[in-house]
């Protein structure tokens, strides 16, 4: 029934936005549930700190200009697809890597992300500190399709030959969860500040899982995108007001709302510079 509902979502948003031209400039932020930056209540209402976050900031850019906007959760592959095909899409929470760097127009850091290995505690058999300690020993890692963990996987050739890793995909990571804990796959990455909720909703207890290691590559600050079919009034529009609320600091104030510590501005400074003097690989 979920994915049916997905389906009509998506193929509603794809009429709509491909229709004609109406007064109003419409806006479609995407997002799929990672909870505490983006939920639905019960009541069908969407909060989380990113998502507070961005309605704040789609209310600012109403203030000056003809434009209204939509929350959609979309499984992660398809959201991909909204951003990267249709005009007037904002796209969160994304890490940002190479591969993506030249698809979007990139707003700014939305969240704190810290991504580790993990493993069920009692799996005394499976121990790694690092990737070395992985490739070569036939382990099976469970990923969600499109995501950017499956793409390192990709690039540091992990399931390929003559690596012997099992990669398997699932359309939503928190499956992962319950794969790991019945035995269905030995590894798992998890977002550090999202995995003890989601370990809540599935009535399990953090002792049944264990860290190996830190995914460096991956841990940072998560994004929010515009797509690269949307006009230049917009992109500008959007930035105008995205940066205004994180100069005033709403983003921050937002977090500790969800009890999640910002990172400190110092350690923001540093990232900040390396971003701007880094060119990504071709």
């Amino acid at each position: 029934m979920r994915r049916l509902t997905e389906n009509l979502l998506f193929t509603l948003v794809l009429i709509a936005m491909i229709g004609g031209a109406t007064a109003k400039e419409k806006i479609l932020l995407v997002t799929q549930e990672f909870p505490p930056l983006q939920v639905m209540t019960g009541h069908g209402e969407y909060t989380g700190f990113v998502i507070d976050f961005m309605k704040e900031v789609m209310a600012d850019v109403g203030k000056e200009n003809d434009i209204e906007s939509s929350i959609m959760f979309a499984p992660w592959k398809r959201a991909m697809l909204l951003a990267e095909s249709q005009p007037n899409v904002v796209f969160f929470s994304l890490s940002r890597t190479p591969e993506r760097e030249t698809k979007f127009h990139w707003l700014g850091w939305v969240a704190p992300y810290d991504v580790y290995l993990y493993k069920l505690s009692s799996r005394e058999d499976v121990q790694a500190k690092g990737w070395e300690d992985i490739i070569g020993k036939g382990y099976s890692i469970s990923v969600q399709s499109g995501s950017n963990f499956e793409e390192l996987l990709k690039r540091k050739g992990i399931g390929f030959p003559p690596d012997n890793t099992m990669v398997e995909t699932v359309v939503h990571n928190s499956q992962n969860i319950m794969r790991a804990y019945r035995g269905f796959t030995d590894l798992m990455m998890q977002v550090e500040v999202s995995f003890p909720i989601r370990l809540k909703e599935a009535n399990l207890n953090p002792s049944n899982f264990e860290k190996l290691f830190r995914i460096d590559e991956l841990s940072g600050r998560l994004w929010a995108v515009v797509s690269p079919k949307t006009s230049d009034a917009i992109k500008q529009a959007l930035q105008k007001s995205f940066d205004r609320l994180k100069a005033a600091g709403r983003d921050k104030a937002l977090m500790r709302r969800y009890f999640v510590e910002p990172p400190a501005d110092a350690l923001l400074e540093v990232e900040r510079t390396l971003e701007n003097a880094t060119a990504w690989p071709g």
